[in-house]
Order: structure tokens, then C-alpha cells, then sequence
């Protein structure tokens, strides 16, 4: 029961840092490694909810993004 609220949660939290990461770097400049550890989640969470890779994640985060308030500076990207 609690698995499926965890699924929920994990994807989630792809999408959400996908879309932040999206719009600050666009989709060239964001790789699914980064989008993994901005959702504190692992790849293979990642390919597990989108195994289609970044591009299945670019769409869910576009269409869930009007929800996303973009993160104001939270403690500026540590190099890469």
C-alpha cells in the first residue's frame, strides 16, 4: 500500500526537478544524472517512471511545469 504513495512521490519529485532544472539550463544543458540528484532519487528510479530517458521526463515535467514554482536561488549550483 505505502510502495504505491512512495512510486507517487519519487516520480514526483522527477518531474519537479526536472521542470526547475529545464528552466534554468534548458534540456541540453540538463542531463538525467542531475535531474536524478536534485530529486534525491536514483537512475534507476528515473528509468523506472521514464524508460524512454530524458526526453519522457522533458514532456511530464512541461506539463506538470504551470504547478512548479521555479526555485529563487536555493544555494546556487556547485559546478557540475
Amino acid at each position: 500500500m505505502s510502495g504505491t504513495k512512495d512510486q507517487t512521490s519519487t516520480r514526483d519529485r522527477i518531474v519537479i526537478a526536472a521542470s526547475r532544472l529545464l528552466q534554468r539550463q534548458g534540456y541540453v544543458g540538463t542531463g538525467i544524472k542531475q535531474i536524478a540528484k536534485e530529486a534525491k532519487a536514483t537512475m534507476g528510479s528515473v528509468y523506472h517512471f521514464f524508460p524512454d530517458g530524458k526526453e519522457a521526463v522533458a514532456v511530464a515535467a512541461i506539463e506538470h511545469g504551470d504547478r512548479v514554482p521555479p526555485r529563487a536561488s536555493a544555494g546556487a549550483g556547485s559546478g557540475g
